[in-house]
């Protein structure tokens, strides 16, 4: 609900949290705010609860939006039979007449009574209506954990059991499944929850079946995935891991094994070959003790960061593909509990403007951290010799950026750490200071951004925190759950 339109049209979020104020035990108010389909047909168009509010307005919006919401609970807006109150506080819409609780006007009141006792019932479905369903259990296990449906012989076996050998093969057949390619290999069930988190574009990858512009190989994303979806591990390591998978054939079955580093694929093409010499042959670079999980892969910064100075991307996808909170939906807008904080544009992007800052006074400090993680900026000192012939081009293996061998390889590390050498998915200390620096003419302040910034309006000082808090929230745990179900 961002949206109101008066004499005067603004954009203004405060109408979705004074309306969360009024009633934060709504399950309409998910991480404190509301949606814009709670006042809105498709702002800035009103639906029928947002035209009953309007009128009530009295002056300065902010102070008289909780008033006006407060005058429009007895009504029944939207004509379904229910009032405003009821419907927000169980969670349905006040604004849509088809969602309403049972015993409004709404298609939900309108359900068929129960026909006989729970027994006649049962005979009639061939279902247990009444208890704890083996059968239905059974088909619906097969279909989810091994990607098809029970065959009739199957189904027939399965019925002909007593409940307690129904019960031992649920259990015999989930095992089985879960130790199948459907839902351990690439491609299969487990695999594909991971790409909304992910994006792989096949276009930008590098090593197997690489693209035209490989920048990253998202396959060392999808392992680290796999490895902490399966046999009892801490999913958390998804954002607290501080090292890499990989994906092997033992005995015909696929498997997950842990590793420090990620030795550059057979196949690997552009940027990733490109810069992999100066890292030891390596095509993830970010040292371990600066590493988190998914949120510091090359691909996830190559991807999501690019070329940006401040990495809001990075930081909105994090938290909409791991805590299931979307900033562009005014979800999770939990303002920094320091009240010394003070939201300064260092990349002169506008964001102080009033229709953008309630926002940003929450991404903005959500993104600090992940700004010594570089995407796709470059910076290679006069000193490093440099072949940039076909980069890009997948078919020429002859490229490189070579360290002269003036540099011991004893201070390779050191040179790296400490230049203003820059490549891309790299951690670098220095990032924001060789950025600041090519981009002073048009981000004078961005030398002063910091790394410490908030989460959940709790203070992070680096990504390593970030992860922490983010990994032990409720949210991170709804979200896992969500994946599956």
């Amino acid at each position: 609900m961002t949206v109101f339109m008066t004499e005067v049209g603004y954009a203004l979020p405060t109408a979705a949290n004074e309306f969360c104020e009024q009633y934060p035990n709504s399950s309409l108010c998910k991480n404190s705010l509301t949606d814009c389909s709670t006042c809105h047909a498709g702002p800035p168009n009103l639906n029928d609860y947002g035209k009953c509010v309007q009128p009530k307005l009295a002056g300065d919006f902010n102070g008289s939006i909780a008033n006006a919401i407060l005058a429009s609970e007895d009504e029944d807006c939207d004509q379904d039979g229910v009032s405003n109150y009821d419907e927000i506080m169980a969670g349905f819409l006040p604004g849509d007449k088809n969602s309403t609780p049972s015993g409004g006007n709404g298609s939900s009141s309108n359900q068929e009574e129960p026909r006989g006792t729970c027994e006649e019932r049962n005979g009639e479905s061939n279902w247990n209506i009444c208890g704890y369903d083996y059968n239905f259990t059974y088909k619906r296990m097969v279909r989810d954990f091994c990607g098809k449906a029970p065959s009739y012989t199957q189904v027939k076996n399965f019925a002909s059991l007593s409940d307690s050998a129904k019960e031992a093969r649920l259990h015999q057949e989930l095992d089985a499944c879960m130790d199948s390619e459907y839902w351990l290999g690439k491609d299969g069930f487990v695999w594909q929850l991971a790409h909304p988190k992910i994006r792989p574009l096949q276009t930008l990858k590098s090593g197997e079946n690489f693209g035209q512009i490989p920048l990253g190989d998202y396959d060392d994303d999808f392992h680290l995935f796999m490895y902490y979806q399966l046999n009892g591990r801490d999913v958390r390591g998804l954002l607290q891991a501080q090292h890499f998978a990989l994906r092997q054939e033992v005995n015909g079955q696929t498997e997950y094994v842990p590793v420090e580093h990620v030795q550059i694929h057979p196949q690997a093409k552009g940027v990733v070959l490109a810069i992999s010499a100066v890292f030891r042959d390596r095509q993830q670079l970010v040292q371990i003790d600066k590493r988190a999980g998914m949120l510091s892969t090359m691909w996830n910064a190559t991807f999501n960061t690019m070329f940006t100075s401040i990495p809001r991307t990075a930081a909105a996808h994090a938290m909409r593909s791991y805590l299931d909170i979307d900033i562009a939906k005014s979800e999770g807008l939990i303002k920094p509990n320091d009240p010394s904080f003070e939201l300064i544009d260092h990349d002169n992007k506008g964001i102080k403007d009033p229709a953008c800052a309630f926002c940003h006074e929450v991404l903005d400090p959500a993104s600090y951290a992940f700004t010594k993680y570089n995407g796709l900026s470059f910076n290679i000192p006069f000193d490093i010799e440099v072949d940039v012939d076909g980069i890009f081009d997948p078919e020429n293996d002859e490229v490189g950026i070579n360290i002269p061998a003036i540099i011991p390889d004893g201070l390779v590390d050191a040179f790296v750490e400490k230049s203003k050498l820059l490549m891309p998915g790299m951690y670098k200390e220095r990032r924001m200071e060789i950025i600041a620096e090519q981009n002073a003419a048009t981000e004078p302040d961005l030398i002063n951004t910091p790394e410490k910034g908030f989460l959940f309006g709790q203070p992070v000082a680096n990504l390593i925190e970030w992860a922490e808090v983010a990994a032990n929230s409720d949210d991170f745990v709804m979200s896992v759950v969500k994946d599956y179900w």
